[in-house]
């Protein structure tokens, strides 16, 4: 059954909002592979409004701009036909931002009430939503100095949303006091728990445990600690072959590599993908094979990364660290999930540190959340690699909050 508007706007707001970060200047703010027609009919300069730029699309709508047709045409096949047919249609003819290009491509826009927004449409269909006022002020995001801290402790707010903590929402209060949020309690609100704490995502995120056992998410050990309160999440990605011998011991391993269903690949030294630490453990002992681990993953799945690239130039990673090349950062990932490639060429202090930004979500008030090595749940990956550049010692473990 298909949304209605309504709900659709209010799972867009949802999504809203606020970004704590230094301004940027650089107007190609996350233009990634963005298609052009729709990069350009987000930008501060389609608002407002030209009358004669509008044109008509199929659907009986007048859309704001030819860029703007093709942008949705890609999305929901609207084609364009001649104006005078505008007058009426599907959708009575009226243009809503909300649903059409408030979410459908990323260049944010600062506007006047201090709020960054994904794009010029968002901020419109918020000015909408609310009544209120509100102007494009500049691309990118805003400058905001606002109560801040990078640990995720989370409040719930009257609106009933989460917060990633209590200086979040009260930065939300600072920024748009149009809309009503006060304090309600501690803890995410009841309507964001899980009914079903133990399986609450179908998302295989595999974490190894302290029984030496890779489960596939760190809910999964969360649901455990239930019956073995001694469990523990040891740090992301599947158990090491090393890491299971010292646990586990190597008597029992061939036992459990029969029974233990488990896809946790290895590539050993004779180039043949074990599937998983028992199986490969296994083999090295019944076979006496000198078998060593040539990296953690199916044989071939990383040799592009190790592989120097031809006239390789330095690219900047999410984490504010510069990478020689493409395949670096590629290795790097596989160690590090929310890693990301940020731009070509090296990273620059002044925008690119993590620390900037602060770690505060752009896009979500509730965050991020991951758990470190320190035992501190971050408010988001960006706020855990600022805390690792003041201490080296600090790495991600799990997805989630720690537990």
């Amino acid at each position: 059954m298909a949304l209605s508007k309504k709900c659709v706007v209010r799972a867009a707001l949802a999504f809203a909002l606020i970004s704590v970060a230094a301004c940027s200047s650089d107007t190609e703010n996350n233009r990634g592979s963005i298609d052009q027609s729709c990069w350009e009919a987000v930008g501060i300069d389609s608002w407002p409004i030209k009358e004669e730029e509008q044109v008509c699309g199929t659907n009986g709508v007048l859309y704001p701009s030819q860029n703007a047709l093709k942008c949705i045409s890609k999305q929901a096949g609207v084609e364009q036909q001649e104006r005078e047919k505008c007058s009426g249609g599907s959708d009575g003819g009226k243009f809503d931002p909300c649903v059409a290009l408030a979410y459908v491509a990323t260049r944010r826009v600062c506007g006047s009430d201090n709020v960054t927004y994904n794009n010029v449409w968002h901020m419109v269909c918020t000015s909408n939503m609310y009544s209120v006022e509100i102007n494009a002020e500049h691309d990118g995001e805003c400058a905001i100095e606002c109560p801040y801290s990078p640990v995720y402790k989370p409040v719930c707010s009257t609106t009933d949303y989460t917060f990633a903590n209590e200086q979040a929402l009260k930065c939300k209060q600072i920024l748009q006091p149009y809309i009503k949020n006060a304090f309600q309690h501690e803890g995410q609100c009841k309507r964001q728990q899980s009914t079903n704490p133990c399986y609450e995502s179908n998302t295989f995120t595999p974490v190894c445990a302290s029984n030496g056992h890779t489960y596939t998410s760190a809910q999964h050990i969360r649901c455990l600690k239930q019956v073995n309160s001694d469990l523990r999440a040891l740090h992301d990605g599947a158990c090491t072959p090393d890491e299971v011998k010292e646990i586990i011991g190597l008597d029992d391993v061939c036992r459990m590599a029969n029974h233990r269903q488990e896809w946790s690949p290895i590539c050993g030294s004779n180039n043949v993908t074990y599937p998983n630490s028992y199986r490969y453990l296994c083999a090295k002992k019944d076979k006496g094979e000198d078998l060593q681990v040539s990296y953690m993953g199916e044989c071939g799945s990383f040799d592009y990364c190790r592989q120097p690239e031809p006239d390789a130039s330095p690219v900047c990673g999410t984490d504010g660290v510069t990478y020689p090349h493409d395949n670096a950062l590629y290795c790097a990932q596989a160690s590090s999930r929310y890693l990301g490639k940020k731009h070509q060429g090296a990273c620059n202090e002044t925008v690119d540190d993590p620390c900037l930004h602060r770690g505060f979500p752009f896009l979500d008030d509730n965050g991020r959340p991951v758990c470190a090595s320190n035992a501190v749940t971050y408010v988001s990956p960006e706020a855990l690699w600022c805390a690792a550049k003041n201490d080296s010692g600090i790495k991600f473990i799990h997805s989630g909050e720690c537990f």
